[in-house]
């Protein structure tokens, strides 16, 4: 799972709370940057995550595939008691300086170990 949201949470049970899903915004003028958002993403941990800090990539990318901004964040999966799969919850929100120079189609990747894991498109328009 991979969305951008206005805002999200994880309940004390893990469930996701997910407020405002969104794949298109509109901006008043050009070049702007984006106003703050969320960025939420559930990945399933492989045995030799467990126990190490994994460090994923979230990259902005034009039509043309120039990059607008890369930000990181980090991931640590402990072992579960159960030896059940384990899951990250990711729920970081971004604020980028960038600014998106035109209406048009972008996409964010989640780049984990230089490989992209997760895609979401963002369809931007001007008022």
């Amino acid at each position: 799972m991979f969305v951008l949201c206005q805002s999200a949470g994880q309940l004390t049970t893990g469930s996701p709370v997910i407020f405002g899903i969104f794949r298109e915004t509109r901006l008043e003028r050009f070049p702007s940057p984006l106003p703050p958002f969320t960025v939420v993403l559930e990945l399933e941990a492989e045995p030799w995550d467990i126990g190490h800090e994994t460090i994923l990539q979230f990259v902005l990318i034009d039509a043309d595939g120039s990059i607008i901004t890369d930000d990181e964040v980090s991931v640590h999966f402990a072992a579960r008691p159960d030896g059940l799969p384990n899951y990250a919850f990711v729920c970081q929100t971004l604020f980028l300086d960038a600014p998106i120079p035109a209406p048009g189609l972008y996409r964010f990747d989640v780049i984990q170990s230089g490989n992209v894991i997760g895609s979401a498109r963002l369809a931007v328009h001007d008022e």
